[in-house]
């Protein structure tokens, strides 16, 4: 990339909490899409359309429609850091952008603000207010369209990231899981996953069975495995602390 990739959203947020943000308004402005084209078409409620070209009303609603498994998609590969679906949606992304910069040029440039304006004022007021029409159209759209160029590099940054660190879990997973680490401690036979040692019949048996009463790794016991033995315990510990940070 010619670019560097982003490292955060929005000034200390993760690309991938920005990522799923993106998604979540993308779902909500497909779905505002989706309701106004059912309101207006099957409801005949005319007053809630955003246009009153039909035509226009059913293309948009059918590009919504279409970007919905594609948001849901990505969001799922999002949570199972898998690329492909999320690089799908970047490219349906870079199509909004597109279409919405076109519809945005034609709006501006070629129809522009000032064809809206009452034809009742005078000539001198009639161009003030075109030109503050003008600069406010401008200002609005030059910050709408840095937010949608943005997120789509957000978007990018986060697939970079993806598809040099690929699917592996990170430290926020390890996080995440602690509290399920600590049950599946809590339910074994003996109080580390380290004191089960795989038996004769193929299946994992605790120490405790296998050596008469040892627990842990069991290289503390005088009569442990073979080849070990008169080890003693590190500071009387009873098992290995894989916690970070450790519990004090």
């Amino acid at each position: 990339m010619v670019c560097r990739p982003a490292t955060q959203f929005c000034c200390g947020c993760s690309t991938e909490f920005g990522v799923k943000f993106i998604l979540f308004l993308n779902f909500l402005q497909n779905s505002f899409l989706i309701a106004v084209a059912f309101c207006a078409i099957i409801l005949k409620l005319d007053g809630l359309a955003y246009s009153a070209d039909m035509t226009l009303v059913i293309v948009w609603n059918g590009f919504a429609l279409a970007g919905m498994p594609l948001i849901i998609m990505a969001y799922i590969g999002v949570i199972y850091k898998h690329e492909i679906p999320v690089r799908i949606y970047w490219y349906y992304q870079i199509v909004c952008v597109l279409v919405d910069t076109i519809f945005v040029i034609r709006n501006l440039v070629i129809e522009g603000p000032c064809d809206h304006l009452p034809t009742h004022m005078g000539r001198e007021i009639q161009a003030f207010a075109c030109g503050l029409a003008r600069m406010a159209t401008s200002s609005v759209v030059i910050f709408l369209e840095g937010i949608m160029i943005y997120f789509t590099f957000i978007v990018m940054s986060y697939l970079e990231d993806v598809a040099e660190g690929g699917n592996t879990p990170d430290l926020r997973d390890l996080a995440a899981n602690k509290e399920a680490m600590r049950r599946k401690r809590a339910t074994a036979t003996v109080g580390d996953a380290y004191g089960f040692i795989l038996g004769s019949s193929g299946d994992f048996v605790p120490l405790t069975e296998k050596h008469g009463g040892a627990d842990g790794y069991g290289a503390h016991t005088q009569s442990g495995l073979s080849g070990f033995g008169n080890s003693r315990r590190i500071f009387g510990g009873k098992r290995h602390v894989m916690d970070f940070p450790p519990e004090l």
